[in-house]
């Protein structure tokens, strides 16, 4: 796992700012401890921003309800909702400040090793023949090619976290995308982590895992869904009505077999 997985800035007196202090007096501790697990769970996460609907796993798993954790979410402007996610303003300002140090320092080794190439390819004479600086440059190209491989290599091979069980690769989740849509990822991901969750399941490939059964899982609650939004409604009026005509109905039957037995069955006067 990468160093600066384990890593974020925040500052020391973050107990002092009011939001927080008005939740440690209704909460105590436990809210602020609560605050500080959502600030990490959120680090951890590609975008920096999680699925309100995974919550509930969320509480389970550190021993606290998700009642709590909701409020802390919600009742004291620590974070932002958008639609289903939710997320820390501050976090991602300190999050972009440390990702664009980290891409300078990326750069910045880049042209350090171009220099270095060049001056360890330098002639010892005055003048340097075309076909050395033609060597030259096609060996920088060729150097240039392979770092690139090596790092979309590693790119392909490093797991992110898309939810608090399920991990997979960028190319894994792009090809999910481009096959099923993100809604429909979006929720395969949020079955499987639930599954896990409450199963203590592990797969040694969560991508295989949504491909072999959570898709199929998913396909069967979508169709589910369909077959009772194409159900017609009835209105209030409807309803009288139907439920007028299996009370006749069923008077008509009991009737008939009391007929049979010689009795016959008066209305009721309500009727």
């Amino acid at each position: 796992m990468a160093k600066d997985c384990f890593y974020f800035s925040h500052d020391s007196n973050a107990k002092d700012d009011p939001k927080i202090v008005m939740m440690i007096e209704q909460m105590g501790l436990e809210g602020f401890g609560i605050y500080w697990v959502l600030i990490e769970i959120l680090r951890d996460q590609p975008t920096y921003k999680y699925p309100l609907s995974l919550i509930p796993a969320m509480a389970r798993r550190y021993n606290t309800t998700a009642e709590k954790m909701k409020i802390v979410v919600s009742g004291y402007g620590l974070f932002e909702i958008d639609e289903d996610v939710f997320f820390s303003i501050s976090l991602m300002n300190r999050m972009g400040k440390m990702d664009a140090m980290r891409q300078q320092r990326i750069e910045a080794g880049k042209k350090s090793a171009e220099k270095r190439l060049l001056l360890n390819e330098k002639p010892t004479t005055v003048e340097r023949p075309l076909n050395e600086k033609a060597t030259s440059v096609q060996q920088l190209k060729e150097s240039k090619v392979k770092e690139s491989k090596v790092k979309e290599k590693k790119r392909k091979e490093i797991k992110n976290t898309y939810s608090e069980f399920v991990t997979m690769t960028t190319d894994e989740y792009d090809r999910l995308v481009n096959e099923f849509g993100q809604d429909a990822v979006i929720r395969m991901i949020e079955i499987l982590n639930n599954y896990k969750g409450a199963n203590g399941k592990k797969y040694d490939s969560d991508n295989l895992a949504i491909r072999n059964w959570v898709a199929k899982r998913y396909q069967e609650e979508q169709n589910q869904t369909v077959l009772f939004s194409n159900k017609p409604k009835m209105n209030k009026r409807e309803q009288q009505l139907d439920e007028v005509g299996r009370m006749f109905e069923e008077y008509d039957r009991i009737n008939s077999q009391q007929n049979n037995n010689g009795v016959c069955r008066q209305l009721p006067q309500s009727w």
